[in-house]
């Protein structure tokens, strides 16, 4: 049908957190099209969320959070590990989540952002093979 596949939202950037929303259509309804993800179940699709940090690795945290949910389907509260490494780019976290909306925020606990005078941190998040979000931390 027609209509919009992918909608993104950035509701706020304050503090040091950048809040993400990301809305599918027909969240519950429509079936997904064959994917070549490496998710066995076809409703699902791989979420993926790369981090390169700054000098201050342990202020960098994330956290993913399905809004809503479907008949049958898991609800993921989903979060960063403890980052210790700084300027690296770290192992890239993939999760296998079912289709429906989702909140993306990305936290720097001292709120000086991940770039620029503290190094060159950044983020990406991917929703099969398509780009939702990136960044840099600024």
């Amino acid at each position: 049908g027609s209509g919009t596949d992918l909608v993104i939202t950035v509701p706020s950037i304050n503090d040091g957190k950048a809040q993400v929303k990301i809305d599918f259509d027909g969240l519950c309804d429509r079936t997904m099209a064959p994917t070549t993800s490496p998710c066995g179940n076809p409703s699902q699709k791989q979420v993926s969320v790369q981090i390169t940090t700054d000098d201050y690795p342990e202020e960098t945290s994330w956290t993913l959070k399905k809004v809503g949910s479907c008949a049958g389907q898991i609800d993921p509260n989903l979060s960063s590990p403890t980052y210790a490494s700084k300027n690296t780019v770290q192992p890239i976290f993939e999760q296998c989540v079912d289709k429906g909306q989702y909140q993306f925020t990305i936290n720097d606990a001292y709120s000086d952002g991940m770039c620029c005078g503290y190094g060159t941190g950044s983020f990406r998040v991917l929703y099969g093979d398509k780009d939702v979000f990136e960044g840099q931390g600024g």
